[in-house]
């Protein structure tokens, strides 16, 4: 089968380690967003009723960036997409550590909303990872 070719096989394991070492730097980055998203969000506001808003917008944030990034995967590949994912979120916990200075509430939404697309990239590049194996192994 041309999957278990020597060069496919080193291709497919360079790109398997890349994605794990991707997911586990994501999932740690978004867990510790998440975390600290509602602390921020009350020295931000003020107050503990909005101090769950970080999450809501986050979660609401992936969802609208992943039919975006699966898009951009089927037009150019998903190295792009994921790419462009994980670098969002870099921009959105940027913007997030400037609201945080200027204590503004709506940069700190703009910045939630584009750090959940960093979410959206986690979570696909798991599916990418499971497609680079041999249909028999892809459980493992």
């Amino acid at each position: 089968m041309w999957q278990e070719a020597p060069a496919i096989v080193g291709a497919q394991r360079r790109a398997r380690t890349a994605l794990i070492v991707a997911q586990v730097a994501g999932s740690l980055g978004m867990g510790a967003g998440a975390s600290m998203g509602s602390i921020i969000a009350y020295e931000v506001t003020g107050t503990e009723s909005l101090a769950g808003i970080s999450r809501t917008v986050s979660a609401l944030s992936a969802g609208l960036a992943a039919p975006l990034m699966i898009g951009l995967a089927m037009r150019s590949g998903r190295r792009a997409a994921l790419s462009l994912g994980w670098a969002s979120a870099l921009v959105g916990a940027v913007i997030q550590i400037v609201a945080v200075a200027m204590l503004s509430l709506p940069l700190l939404l703009v910045g939630l909303l584009v750090f959940g697309s960093g979410q959206a990239a986690t979570m696909q590049s798991r599916f990418a990872a499971t497609d680079l194996e041999v249909p028999w192994r892809r459980a493992r």
